[in-house]
């Protein structure tokens, strides 16, 4: 791996401070980033981890009633929300969801088992109308 410096910011000011640096990348769980810095196919200057910013962490709905996700919230059985999109496993992203919306994780893998779709929507949406029959 390259060498690079790394910062523990613990509040969403500090992380955008930190992110400001040329070259700095966001560290989140690590999933995607840190085989891809082993295999020397990303070389950030700064890591900055995130996992110290309470500020992206929770779940909560908005005005509209629409439920919003943290970055920084981990789900049972899952990483971040979005990480799964980022590396497209519209399954995982799916699942994550799922999961958020209140079912249990080995709950969620079932509905989503037999399930056709291409993307994370089209999946959850499959699976949510197989749990209301």
């Amino acid at each position: 791996m390259y060498a690079f410096d790394f910062e523990k910011p613990t509040s969403l000011n500090e992380a955008v401070t930190a992110l400001q640096t040329e070259e700095a990348m966001p560290l989140g769980g690590g999933q995607t980033l840190i085989p891809s810095l082993k295999q020397r196919l990303a070389a950030p200057s700064k890591l900055v981890s995130l996992r110290g910013v309470d500020e992206i962490r929770g779940i909560c709905r908005d005005d509209a009633g629409r439920i919003c996700i943290g970055g920084g919230t981990t789900l049972p059985g899952a990483g971040p929300p979005g990480t799964a999109a980022v590396v497209d496993d519209p399954v995982a992203e799916a699942s994550a969801a799922l999961v958020a919306l209140g079912y249990k994780s080995a709950e969620a893998q079932r509905l989503l088992k037999d399930v056709d779709g291409e993307s994370s929507e089209t999946l959850i949406r499959a699976a949510l109308q197989k749990a209301v029959r």
